[in-house]
């Protein structure tokens, strides 16, 4: 996920984070010191960074006694090659017919929020197939009345809840099956898991190129072509602007220009509390040279050779 810039440091809003460092004993450490689990079964393995769990499909789980907050957002990596029809829960917890769920189906993720015996019931399925064998970073934002389902660099569709739909969870949540059956068994990996009781938001940053003659330029796929607008105005940013700055490289910027001499980088933001901009770049033989202006006006990043 990144593309994405949050709209502000959310870390006093973490209230539990799992990373699974742990290789021996069944506590699961909460690095924040609140909500420590239980492990049952699962294995310790290398991950993604550092190290993972893995869950056999078959009565390995985590209990925890942590409730997740009414309003929230639950980020975590998973990966899983499973691909069929049976329910495989990655986090559940079910009261009573009221409760907020993660689980896996024909390959694909799906939230559950329900209350009351399940009356009302929502479900919301995000049609990216994960079980492909490969790590995919999952975020979850909830703010009761409106669900965003991000994974990897995709968001859903958002999802509008009756206001009085969601009364929040009542009882602590499990990790890899259904917290009251003790069934649905996920089979996968699982790690990085993070709770926070506030909703993540992120900026929504548009950029363009700009040349030494003041020439824009857009991204088109993975090339870099001329903007059909040449003014530098809110429409233009944001109707033909691009978010992704991950696939501006080196090699894709010296395919287009001669040499880097004058190349910009433009960018627009609706983040109306930003003081300054930090820009992490994978062009290691430049160095950004900033000129910044304040909100509403343009953000011109230079990089010249050093």
């Amino acid at each position: 996920m990144e593309k994405y810039i949050p709209k502000k440091d959310y870390s006093l809003n973490l209230i539990a984070k799992y990373k699974f460092e742990e290789t021996t004993g069944t506590t699961c450490i909460d690095s924040t010191g609140k909500y420590n689990g239980t492990y049952y079964g699962t294995t310790s393995i290398v991950g993604e960074n550092g190290n993972a769990r893995s869950f056999n499909g078959t009565k390995e789980y985590i209990s925890t006694n942590l409730i997740i907050p009414k309003k929230n957002s639950i980020k975590l990596k998973i990966k899983t090659s499973v691909n069929n029809n049976n329910v495989l829960y990655i986090f559940n917890s079910d009261n009573s017919g009221t409760g907020f769920d993660l689980y896996l189906q024909n390959g694909t993720l799906t939230i559950a929020l329900y209350c009351d015996n399940y009356k009302p019931y929502k479900s919301i399925k995000f049609n990216k197939i994960i079980s492909d064998n490969n790590w995919h970073t999952c975020l979850i934002t909830n703010n009761r009345t409106l669900v965003k389902f991000y994974i990897d660099d995709l968001i859903n569709t958002e999802y509008t809840l009756d206001s009085l739909f969601w009364t929040g969870n009542t009882a602590s949540t499990f990790w890899g099956c259904h917290r009251n059956t003790l069934g649905n068994y996920f089979n996968g990996q699982l790690d990085e898991i993070e709770i926070y009781d506030e909703v993540i938001e992120f900026t929504d940053n548009k950029y363009l190129i700009q040349d030494k003659n003041n020439i824009l330029y857009i991204l088109n796929e993975n090339n870099l072509v001329h903007a059909p607008l040449q003014t530098l105005d809110e429409n233009n940013f944001n109707s033909n602007g691009f978010s992704d700055i991950s696939k501006i490289t080196k090699d894709l910027l010296l395919s287009k220009f001669e040499n880097l001499e004058g190349i910009k980088l433009l960018v627009y933001t609706d983040d109306l509390e930003k003081k300054e901009c930090e820009m992490i770049y994978n062009c290691e033989p430049f160095r950004p040279i900033d000129n910044l202006k304040k909100n509403g006006y343009i953000c011109n990043i230079l990089f010249r050779e050093v």
